[in-house]
């Protein structure tokens, strides 16, 4: 047995991974064939990046959920520096059989945190969680699930989350958005979620969502840029139709989890161009995608709204670049156009 095989036995053996830097240890088949999982019902994918103060309150969120199937928690943690990983492999001692993790010694960034994660769940579902969120009703799996299996036609489900804020109200760079208790008071959900609502800019909050497993690894990786945003793009691959699913989610109205906002988040610390600009990058994305060329109308109305946010936080930045962002309205306008007439004479057509 080399050296590298028996570091990888290893790490199998206790359940925590350490790739080395630059290098994920899940692109080597030697992992899955030297220990398969079997008859695992749910993945919980966890993703952590320092967030020690609120570690063990989302572990043991999860930890208290009563299940009847097999179900695997992987953490993966991206080289925090606050104790986390620390931390993590205290909680482990105490549940050493049912979770594993993914501790990097270099941090990757978000991306490469998310897919290393997702390349290890063997789950049918996968439900997913940031280690600064929480779940508060210890039925919130099994009844995710059981939707999910008696409703093979929806890809995957979700539901309302509370929201806290660790900022005082007056202190948020927002703060009109003090007034919310809720995240559907900000999104208006529909009871079906189809993709054309997430090109309306309509996100769902992660810890909100049970999905079904697929190989889209080498469709998340055309995300690899995305530094923000990543879980509203991630969304629109995990949402997709395949031969037996109908590419759409179910929205459930019950509060089981707590979706936490920080005043020293990324999404306060970023001027807004930022985020208008990856929208109208994704949105383009899926312009390339087969499964999304019956959505172009739909497409270029949200190309149309991001650039209009866009354009509206840049100026209000002063940045330059206004009359070429004026221009792309102009003809994703025009696109618009095109295929809603499209659409509208084919349906009249049929």
């Amino acid at each position: 047995m080399t050296a590298e095989r028996s570091q990888y036995v290893s790490m199998l053996n206790r359940n925590v991974f350490r790739p080395q830097s630059g290098r994920s240890i899940f692109s080597h088949n030697v992992y899955l064939n030297l220990k398969k999982k079997s008859n695992i019902k749910l993945s919980v994918a966890v993703l952590c990046y320092n967030h020690a103060p609120f570690l063990k309150k989302a572990l043991e969120s999860v930890l208290m959920q009563e299940v009847d199937f097999r179900m695997e928690i992987i953490i993966g943690d991206d080289a925090s520096t606050d104790g986390s990983q620390k931390i993590l492999e205290e909680i482990k001692t105490r549940h050493p059989d049912k979770i594993q993790l993914i501790l990097k010694e270099k941090n990757e960034g978000v991306f490469k945190n998310i897919m290393s994660v997702l390349e290890a769940c063997s789950g049918e579902y996968i439900a997913l969680l940031e280690t600064d969120d929480y779940w508060t009703h210890p039925q919130k799996l099994a009844k995710q699930v059981a939707f999910l299996d008696q409703n093979p036609d929806y890809t995957g489900c979700f539901h309302n989350a509370q929201l806290e804020w660790l900022s005082t109200p007056n202190n948020l760079p927002n703060s009109y958005m003090k007034n919310f208790k809720t995240t559907s008071e900000v999104q208006n959900y529909p009871s079906e979620f189809h993709p054309h609502h997430l090109m309306k800019g309509i996100f769902i909050t992660t810890a909100t969502l049970v999905f079904r497993k697929r190989n889209y690894i080498k469709e998340l990786n055309l995300l690899s840029d995305i530094n923000h945003l990543l879980a509203w793009a991630m969304t629109f691959f995990f949402i997709k139709k395949d031969k037996n699913t109908g590419g759409k989610f179910k929205y459930i109205n019950e509060v089981w989890s707590v979706y936490v906002k920080q005043d020293q988040s990324l999404t306060f610390q970023k001027p807004g161009s930022v985020f208008s600009k990856i929208g109208i990058s994704v949105l383009q994305l899926l312009l390339k995608d087969p499964f999304y060329k019956y959505y172009k109308s739909e497409i270029y109305r949200g190309l149309m709204l991001q650039t209009e946010i866009h354009f509206a936080n840049s100026k209000a930045e002063n940045a330059s670049g206004l009359k070429q962002t004026a221009w792309k309205f102009l003809k994703y306008g025009v696109c618009f156009v095109y295929y809603r007439f499209r659409q509208f004479w084919k349906e009249k057509s049929d």
